[in-house]
């Protein structure tokens, strides 16, 4: 009966000293990963004729189209104990650009990129802060999660999506475009009268909510088609206790 209650003893003894050194290590780890931090600027070229690029970083995303066939990236990368990796996968006219972090205690890491893409390229854009894209011609999906989304001389196919920031987009054209915030305003400037005639959803997933569409002409005319709200009841339709939606006339 003793050399049982000791064995046990022996055996919670080994557990609880196996348990400290975790302890120890896990936030020896994580002190280290605050005192020290790192960062690095990194630029490549993906040589290649593609007609759609994807990236997704931590930080912001700043996309530009050229008249160049390649694709240029500017990265931003900073860490506290172990280096992310840029990942890069090409499946055909397809280009993937990810940043991972090692998953350790010490994986806190956070990356940008400025990207210089083909004119006519397709582009796909997940960032956790704010998005930029001029002259993107091949269409535009980008999400956000707490950053905004700011547009210039998009055209194609445009999904825009944010949860804690605004949108503002000017000169944009195309057959389609799809906006949804829940927490920041919109701000959608067409580049010509016909482009505001086809196919706009925007839907928020607040009870007020500002959204503006204009329709911007060549001679900085503007015709209004818009819905907006202040912090007063909506006058505009409802499609449930938190969500809108607003459609430019067909």
């Amino acid at each position: 009966m003793i050399d049982r209650a000791q064995r046990h003893d022996r055996v919670l003894f080994a557990a609880g000293a196996v348990l400290t050194v975790f302890v120890i290590l896990y936030t020896s780890l994580f002190i280290a990963s605050h005192l020290t931090r790192s960062s690095e600027h990194h630029n490549a070229t993906y040589s290649g004729d593609f007609t759609r690029i994807e990236v997704s970083v931590s930080g912001t995303a700043t996309v530009t189209g050229t008249s160049t066939s390649s694709v240029h990236a500017d990265w931003d990368l900073s860490w506290s104990l172990f280096r992310p990796r840029i990942e890069t996968d090409i499946d055909g006219s397809t280009l993937r650009l990810s940043v991972s972090c090692s998953n350790t205690p010490g994986r806190d890491c956070a990356s940008s990129v400025a990207l210089s893409v083909p004119i006519r390229a397709a582009v796909s854009v997940s960032a956790a802060g704010g998005v930029q894209a001029t002259d993107v011609q091949g269409g535009l999906k980008a999400r956000t999660r707490d950053g905004q989304l700011d547009l210039r001389d998009v055209k194609g196919a445009v999904d825009l999506g944010t949860r804690g920031g605004a949108i503002n987009a000017e000169g944009l054209g195309g057959s389609e475009l799809h906006a949804r915030s829940r927490d920041g305003s919109m701000k959608l400037v067409f580049s010509a009268p016909h482009e505001a005639s086809k196919s706009l959803h925007a839907t928020d997933e607040r009870p007020w909510h500002s959204l503006r569409s204009e329709m911007d002409t060549p001679s900085r005319s503007t015709g209004a088609a818009a819905a907006s709200t202040s912090r007063s009841p909506p006058t505009r339709s409802r499609l449930g206790p938190s969500r809108c939606k607003a459609a430019m006339p067909t």
